[in-house]
């Protein structure tokens, strides 16, 4: 007997041999791997066995793979075991076919998200061999977690590593040489979509090996996921809230961005900040609070909205709203619209988790206020009486903003730096802001007199962000609204003046009759009017004004007064 063999003793068979450390296994083992293997790789044809569903109607290749199998060298070391198992997998992968009568969930996505890409899953070549590698993967997990420790466990060990690895070039398009690339993200991204509660333990295990350096390059996270967030970006562009209206976009964004790794990284947000369309720096148009926040690619996600836009320019995200407009069905508009304001409310409270998830990582924190203060200053003008809109954001979408920003409800007011405007790292430009009390001489003068040296902390900056965008933000549903009044107004005007015809001695038949169905069309436009302010609702609170910074006051005393106007002439 060799000295350099140890005695242990083997799980399957409690008989003692002995094994060359160099090895990974002796003649012992052979038997009950070999047939759990041809179980893993899915071409077992045993009674107990398992036949992979990619696999039953073609016997032949069913022999190649279990020859292939068989003629593996289990006591070989584990680099050679390592380039074995490669080979059986990617021959494998090659070699899938459709199952047969197979459902598959892409009409339906591609009809509820309005988006072509879908359809490239009807091919069934990527989705074949990505549901191979997928039990592939379950089964190797299945194996390593019944095996004991021993000589067996280390085999499945090294077989369930290069599952995972063999999975990772198939999500790059570097194994299949059936399926493009982009056909493979889209059924990955399918897959997902489908599975949003239960791929946690696959996406951990997916990233762990994009980062392990041993086994992958750097590349290797962005190209599996990459794609998958451009289908997310596109996904929120389509998105259509009438008919067959999801949220599970929304859904897949937030559960990849709270991936949480063992050293409290989230990888996902990582790379979501390290894409050029995270914060587009170059805006090549005039219109760059339109084009900032088209471009971006949370944009399409902070513009969601329930009635769409003001102009064709702004049909980017949220298109197809034609059905709110339908004047034939009127009486069915206002639970419509009820219906879709509550789906927004929902929508917010994804955008706010969206954000949170960014904001709470510490590598990201800093890049998503930029992004959101970025939005500020490009979309300024919004708060001014007269408005381009075709070049500014959609005003839904910073008012999507502004409640994403006050649900950050845990800001400690007493630990919110008072002087951060004058602070040269602010977010906030106040270049052009006008004080109350100070011109510019006044105001570097004070300036001087400040310590200044400290570093802006999380709580300040997300505070005086939320005042910004209120400034905004409320200043322009404030003018919208004022400006529906004025629009209401005129339209009960001229109802008036139309019943006043009607009552008018004179008229011929066709012209009476054409002036009571411009007033019965009138009256039912006027069914969906906004409701009013209820003044038990509001509360004022001038201590919260006060304790505001002078540039913001303004805006919070004109919103209050609108308020209490809107109050009393609607009640009273």
């Amino acid at each position: 007997m060799s000295d350099n063999c140890d005695s242990i003793v083997t799980p399957e068979s409690a008989v003692i041999v002995q094994r060359d450390p160099n090895k990974v296994v002796c003649s012992a083992d052979l038997v009950p791997i070999s047939d759990r293997l041809e179980h893993v790789f899915g071409v077992s044809i045993a009674t107990n066995g398992t036949l992979a569903a990619e696999f039953d109607s073609s016997p032949e290749l069913i022999i190649k793979l279990q020859n292939m199998l068989k003629s593996i060298d289990l006591s070989s070391d584990k680099v050679s075991l390592s380039f074995a198992f490669d080979h059986v997998i990617m021959e494998a992968v090659n070699a899938t076919k459709p199952r047969k009568n197979s459902m598959d969930a892409s009409d339906l996505l591609a009809e509820t998200y309005i988006n072509p890409a879908f359809k490239s899953c009807l091919s069934k070549a990527a989705s074949s061999a990505f549901d191979y590698l997928i039990g592939l993967y379950e089964r190797c997990n299945s194996l390593v977690n019944q095996s004991q420790l021993g000589t067996s466990a280390k085999i499945y060990t090294i077989l369930s590593e290069r599952a995972k690895l063999q999975f990772i070039l198939f999500l790059r398009g570097l194994l299949s040489t059936n399926s493009s690339y982009q056909d493979i993200s889209t059924v990955f991204a399918k897959f997902l979509f489908t599975n949003i509660e239960s791929i946690t333990p696959l996406l951990r295990d997916i990233i762990v090996c994009c980062k392990d350096v041993a086994l992958t390059d750097d590349g290797a996270l962005a190209e599996v996921f990459g794609p998958v967030l451009d289908i997310l970006r596109s996904c929120a562009t389509h998105i259509n809230m009438i008919k067959q209206f999801e949220d599970k976009h929304y859904s897949l964004l937030v559960h990849l961005l709270e991936i949480k790794m063992a050293d409290n990284s989230r990888p996902i947000a990582d790379l979501l900040v390290s894409r050029p369309d995270f914060h587009p720096k170059q805006l090549i148009t005039d219109f760059k609070g339109r084009e900032f926040v088209h471009s971006s690619f949370l944009g399409p996600f902070i513009a969601f909205s329930v009635a769409g836009s003001q102009s064709p320019l702004y049909e980017f995200c949220f298109d197809h709203n034609d059905v709110l407009f339908d004047y034939n069905d009127l009486e069915n508009k206002e639970p419509k619209i009820s219906e879709c304001q509550t789906q927004l409310r929902m929508m917010r409270i994804k955008m706010h988790q969206i954000f949170h998830a960014l904001i709470v990582n510490a590598s990201t924190r800093n890049q998503t206020l930029s992004y959101i203060s970025e939005m500020l200053d490009t979309n300024r003008k919004l708060s001014q009486i007269q408005v381009e809109y075709e070049q500014l954001a959609n005003p839904t979408a910073m008012l999507n903003m502004l409640s994403i920003l006050l649900d950050f409800d845990k800001i400690p007011v007493e630990k919110i730096q008072d002087d951060y405007i004058f602070h040269s790292k602010c977010r906030i430009k106040m270049t052009e802001v006008n004080t109350l009390k100070m011109d510019s001489d006044m105001l570097e003068a004070y300036r001087a007199k400040i310590d200044l040296s400290y570093t802006p902390s999380f709580n300040t900056e997300c505070f005086y962000l939320t005042i910004a965008f209120m400034g905004i933000s409320m200043t322009t549903m404030v003018n919208n609204l004022s400006r529906m009044d004025r629009h209401i107004y005129e339209i009960r005007r001229q109802l008036r003046e139309a019943e006043e015809q009607l009552q008018r001695k004179g008229q011929n038949p066709s012209q009476l009759n054409r002036i009571r169905a411009i007033t019965q069309r009138t009256k039912e436009l006027l069914k969906v009017e906004l409701g009013g302010v209820d003044p038990r609702s509001f509360t004022p609170c001038v201590e919260r004004f006060a304790s505001l910074p002078e540039p913001f006051l303004e805006t919070g005393i004109e919103f209050l007064h609108f308020l209490l106007e809107f109050v009393s002439k609607h009640y009273f």
